[in-house]
């Protein structure tokens, strides 16, 4: 059973979700690259030093998942957060701007983004079960159940 795919936040939160089901060595991760993303940002600044202050600003106002971005020629973008779909982007755009950052906006990624997959090997029907009441609780994250591939 695969389940994601999760930006580094959201793996992080994931994992501590699954802590309680005690899977060991059935609980793997793997890196995927995900085309179409929708990320939030604030445009860009002329260069990284600017940038690294506002993200750092934007941390001291308690906001997560905030990191620099290159954004090309030359430029710099703070990113918070990156979002399989427009409506999770726009949500976090929202929530942001109720916390004051009002100059955050949700667009198309460009470009691929690494992300988690977390896999479970031969999972028990109560962990199946666990999974699909947390899909849930993280917007844009799938299960797939298939065959694992054999070593």
């Amino acid at each position: 059973m695969e389940w994601g795919p999760f930006s580094d936040p959201d793996r992080a939160r994931a994992m501590a979700d699954l802590d309680a089901l005690q899977l060991g060595r059935l609980l793997t991760q793997r890196r995927v690259d995900v085309d179409g993303a929708w990320w939030v940002d604030i445009a860009p600044f002329a260069a990284r030093p600017a940038a690294e202050r506002r993200a750092a600003e934007l941390r001291a106002q308690g906001v997560n998942d905030v990191s620099v971005a290159d954004a090309g020629r030359g430029q710099f973008a703070v990113s918070l957060g990156v979002f399989r779909t427009e409506q999770a982007a726009r949500a976090r755009a929202d929530a942001l701007a109720a916390q004051g950052v009002r100059t955050a906006r949700a667009e198309p990624r460009n470009q691929p983004v690494a992300q988690t997959m977390l896999v479970v090997r031969d999972p028990q029907q109560a962990v199946v079960a666990r999974l699909k009441e947390l899909q849930g609780q993280y917007t844009g994250s799938d299960i797939k159940v298939g065959s694992c591939p054999t070593s």
